[in-house]
């Protein structure tokens, strides 16, 4: 590869490992969300309310847990644009030579990126949060793969 080449190989490894790791942490930080529990019991004026009481605990617990999803996906999708987007625009312009190589290797980045990540997610955080890492990453994987490795596949077949 050649200094330009090594360059933008490298900002993108930097930039994809750093969406790896926050949505990692992300998700590892849902994880560690503040769960209400439910009562015991609850006994007013001699009647039992503890279904009713049980579905209000479920039901904030619920809202809760879409709230931090729909702002944990937000995140991501912004910092993965302001990361992303003028990356793309930067390095490939309309005469950037692109390898065979590149195109290969950043693939190969994404790919591995993603699965190490949902491995360490597994390990770490339970079975359960991999989803939401996914969940997660497909901001990040869609602008990667739509804007930046399809231009670099399309570029290094010329």
């Amino acid at each position: 590869m050649k200094k330009t080449s090594a360059a933008r190989f490298i900002v993108f490894v930097v930039i994809h490992v750093l969406l790896c790791v926050s949505a990692a942490l992300y998700v590892s930080e849902y994880t560690t969300l503040i769960r209400l529990e439910s009562p015991d019991s609850m006994y007013i004026d001699g009647a039992d309310f503890t279904p009713l009481a049980e579905l209000a605990v479920i039901s904030v617990n619920g809202f809760l847990s879409a709230f931090v999803t729909v702002i944990c996906f937000a995140f991501m999708t912004i910092l993965s644009v302001v990361l992303l987007i003028p990356f793309r625009l930067i390095s490939v312009r309309k005469f950037t030579i692109i390898t065979r190589r590149e195109q290969r290797a950043t693939l190969a980045v994404i790919l591995a990126g993603t699965v190490l990540t949902a491995l360490a997610v597994l390990i770490f955080c339970g079975v359960t949060s991999v989803p939401r890492l996914l969940l997660f990453l497909l901001p990040s994987l869609l602008i990667e793969i739509l804007m930046y490795w399809l231009t670099l596949y399309f570029r290094s077949k010329r």
